[in-house]
């Protein structure tokens, strides 16, 4: 294991819910977007792991008042949960 590693980003993740538990969201940002760096580094941007991330990050975002980058991270989690023939536009 090491600074890059999915278990590492786990541990990150783990961190920001303890510290958004007790309303510190700047320190929750910090240690989400570390986890989302390095997993989107390792297994890549549309790996379902990522999508409690984004969740967190769209909520952390929504209760510090900054509802564009919520929508955003809300929209990036949506997108990776649906299924991949529910993205493609309908055949005309």
């Amino acid at each position: 294991m090491g600074e890059q590693h999915p278990t590492t980003a786990q541990a990150n993740y783990n961190l920001a819910m303890l510290y958004a538990s007790q309303k510190k969201y700047q320190d929750a940002e910090t240690f989400l977007l570390r986890s989302r760096k390095i997993l989107e580094a390792t297994l890549g941007p549309q790996d379902p792991h990522l999508v409690l991330i984004f969740e967190a990050l769209s909520d952390v975002f929504e209760k510090t008042d900054r509802p564009r980058e919520a929508k955003e991270y809300a929209a990036r989690a949506y997108k990776i949960r649906r299924p991949e023939h529910m993205q493609k536009p309908p055949p005309h």
